[in-house]
């Protein structure tokens, strides 16, 4: 059991955002099922750091440690009260026994009067159900990786256990589905994302996109060369950056196909994605291509500190989002643009919504490395009037779609 002191109940006030009246805040319980490394825990900590700053009020997060222990150090610094227990890599039945119950343990110890956050599909089925039995609020926030579960089901089972395992898992997904929207409309960040609910949710009334806060605060040219010296970087290299996770769905391996194609010696590959479990399978396939090896193109930093990723992104002169699929929102497309740094993807997820925006050069036309290849060098071959072009539509687009405050409000009034 948690101590009750532990959760005390806020009885500071605030304006509310809509209609200008004081009203008190609410404790938020976050709940996530483990920690790992990606772009779910990069958006929560930008975002509830903001709203802290702003509105003060008092969180709680619930997680399981998984993959790294360190991370929710970093990841959930804006908490107040933080709670975390072990999930080891066992078979993912444990896995979810394990995450339901500790979530139900932990959700009976958090203040009655909480509006409880849920991201991820195991800890969700435990709030879900909680909440239906408690009366609780609850939000759930849908960031794609109940998707990607279930886009896995529909791959083709050879033997009776896969079969009998994905009769399982659609079993398990439809029950979150259902309990998910008995309690609340799904929250989602992007169009992209509210199209994939209306198709595996069956939402038919308006789901809330939420816009996530940035600030747009281009590198200059001295900053760009202060980060290159400090990282030991070129000053000549034509720097591209990927910033991604290491795997297969990222686009890696096109990428890294594309740069073989160009046959320019300045160019430098810069890979700072964390690697993980099957990732390591992975990227041992992608050294065997010969641009990995050929006049030293590639630099794998291993995994960077969240709070040093601003050097990276000062120091490139592109950063290269080759996703596949799924890409929910595009944080590292946001990221990256935010310091100045232009973006290339693939026509795939929410990548183009936001690059066709800027500028339509910044999109390949095809999901291959010849694409790709074909619009890295258009991208070196921009005028400057181009790149100032880019960089005003850019400001623009975080004006209009990514304000602090704007997205500060709506958050608020999805919470109240």
């Amino acid at each position: 059991m948690i101590p009750s002191y532990l959760f005390p109940i806020i009885n500071g006030q605030s304006l509310h955002p809509c209609d200008g009246t004081i009203m008190k805040q609410q404790p938020i319980v976050i709940v996530f099922d483990d920690l790992y490394p990606g772009g779910l825990f990069t958006l929560n900590r930008r975002l509830w750091r903001a709203y802290k700053k702003r509105y003060k009020g008092n969180i709680i997060v619930i997680a399981g440690i998984g993959f790294d222990q360190h991370l929710y150090t970093d990841t959930f610094s804006f908490a107040d009260t933080h709670y975390t227990y072990q999930v080891p890599r066992i078979n993912q039945v444990c896995i979810f026994f394990l995450v339901f119950f500790h979530t139900l343990k932990l959700l009976g110890n958090t203040p009655k009067e909480a509006m409880i956050v849920v991201n991820n599909a195991f800890s969700g089925l435990a709030a879900a159900l909680f909440c239906l039995i408690t009366h609780r609020k609850c939000v759930y926030f849908y960031h794609g990786s109940l998707h990607k579960e279930m886009e896995s089901l529909g791959h083709p089972t050879t033997t009776m256990v896969l079969k009998i395992r994905r009769f399982a898992m659609s079993l398990f997904y439809w029950t979150i589905q259902r309990l998910t929207l008995l309690i609340s409309e799904p929250v989602c960040f992007s169009p992209y994302a509210q199209s994939l609910i209306k198709k595996h949710f069956g939402v038919t009334a308006n789901t809330e996109v939420l816009p996530v806060p940035f600030s747009y605060m281009p590198a200059t040219l001295q900053d760009k060369s202060d980060a290159r010296r400090s990282l030991g970087f070129a000053e000549k290299s034509r720097i591209i950056l990927f910033p991604s996770r290491i795997e297969p769905r990222k686009g890696l391996h096109i990428l890294i196909q594309a740069i073989n194609l160009l046959h320019d010696k300045n160019l430098l590959l810069v890979v700072t994605g964390p690697l993980h479990g099957e990732s390591v399978e992975y990227l041992t396939s992608l050294t065997q291509y010969d641009s990995f090896h050929a006049h030293k193109r590639i630099y794998l930093t291993g995994e960077v500190n969240p709070n040093g990723m601003h050097l990276y992104y000062k120091a490139a002169d592109v950063t290269i989002v080759p996703s596949i699929r799924l890409e929910m929102l595009g944080l590292v497309t946001l990221e990256s643009l935010s310091y100045g740094t232009p973006v290339i993807g693939f026509p795939s997820g929410h990548t183009p919504n936001i690059l066709e925006s800027i500028n339509k050069k910044l999109v390949a036309k095809q999901i291959d490395p010849q694409s790709l290849a074909r619009t890295i060098r258009s991208f070196f071959k921009f005028s400057r009037t181009q790149k100032t072009a880019i960089e005003k539509q850019t400001e623009r687009y975080f004006d209009t779609h990514h304000s602090q405050e704007e997205s500060l409000k709506e958050l608020q009034r999805i919470l109240s």
